[in-house]
């Protein structure tokens, strides 16, 4: 119902509840939550891929590892140095591919759990849009997901 201003005056609109201040910030907490998962989910897409071309080369036996080291020796003393140049390169190749193996599956541990966090935000942040705003106001309020496989 409209009611007039001082008797004369035109009419005031009723306030729109999907532009109160509490709905609109509600709504874009949300959208800042979703942001930052969906960041936090390509980060760690991209910290999985790095994972998957390591894997296959920290996979090798270390017996593989071992007669490399050998034949690089034997070939050191045969004359062969340039051939155990290579040799040595494919060894310490081996050995960096550990290290950045290890360093980033620790990336990838920790964005994971920045992943749930990320998630608890966007799941309160859905709640207080849910509070705030009235029903046909809302919008999407889907949890979103983040599919990757660490290797």
């Amino acid at each position: 119902m409209v009611i007039p201003v001082d008797g004369g005056g035109p009419p005031v609109p009723p306030p729109n509840p999907c532009n109160a201040p509490t709905c609109l910030d509600a709504k874009a907490e949300l959208a800042s939550a979703r942001t930052a998962f969906a960041s936090t989910c390509n980060g760690l897409k991209t910290v999985a891929a790095i994972l998957r071309v390591l894997k296959p080369i920290v996979s090798i036996s270390l017996w593989y590892l071992l007669v490399i080291i050998v034949v690089a020796i034997v070939l050191l003393w045969l004359g062969l140095g340039w051939i155990s140049v290579i040799l040595w390169a494919l060894v310490l190749a081996y050995v960096l591919a550990w290290i950045l193996y290890l360093v980033f599956a620790r990336v990838a541990g920790s964005m994971a759990q920045d992943l749930a966090a990320r998630m608890k935000d966007v799941q309160d942040a859905i709640a207080k849009v849910v509070a705030q705003c009235p029903a046909n106001c809302r919008g999407d309020l889907s949890i979103p997901t983040c599919d990757v496989q660490i290797p």
